[in-house]
């Protein structure tokens, strides 16, 4: 049995720090990053897609603000329908 709001609590918390270790990294090593990303989407050329500059740290702020808050929101589902499951 998961205890829905400490899973919740601790997937919002690694959700948002990686948030920002993104961010970071994005505003740091831009080229490095989106080689990264581009390794990812296998067959998909993001170079349309690229941003010109990194976004500013106040719409990281409301990106990982909102995301915690899917994050908090998923979790705390998943893990009241796996308790309900796992009775049966």
């Amino acid at each position: 049995m998961h205890n829905p709001v400490r899973l919740a609590n601790a997937a919002t918390i690694v959700a948002v720090v990686g948030s920002f270790i993104c961010w970071v990294l994005v505003t740091v090593a831009p080229d490095f990053s989106f080689s990264i990303a581009n390794s990812w989407f296998h067959m998909i050329n993001l170079d349309a897609m690229r941003a010109s500059q990194a976004v500013d740290f106040g719409t990281a702020i409301v990106g990982a603000f909102s995301l915690g808050i899917v994050t908090w929101l998923a979790f705390y589902a998943f893990a009241k329908i796996y308790n309900n499951l796992a009775k049966k």
